[in-house]
């Protein structure tokens, strides 16, 4: 398949940068690798991957109340451009947009 082909590609870039890059840059904001770091942090991938979206935080995901927070959480990072608002939203396994990824 086409789309394991790409993520083997990712991860062999990502592995290739850590290689090149093991360490941290004199500034603290970038290493080699970090994007294959990133693919497993809901705040840098929501949206972006099903692979850190979560389906079992805990709690009824489907309620009514659930789909408020995530609501409300994606609204605050649209306007606040803050991803941590993530933290502790729970993904709806029954969201027909990440099926048709």
């Amino acid at each position: 398949h086409e789309w394991v082909q790409s993520l083997n590609e990712y991860l062999q870039t990502g592995v290739d940068d850590y290689s090149n890059r093991p360490m941290w840059n004199e500034e603290r904001t970038s290493r080699g690798g970090e994007a294959v770091l990133a693919i497993q942090c809901r705040p840098a991938m929501w949206g972006r991957s099903v692979v850190c979206n979560s389906y079992a935080d805990g709690g009824v995901i489907t309620t009514i109340g659930a789909q408020e927070v995530r609501k409300q959480a994606l609204q605050t990072a649209q306007e606040q451009l803050d991803p941590l608002v993530f933290e502790g939203i729970a993904s709806n396994v029954m969201d027909p947009v990440p099926a048709k990824w």
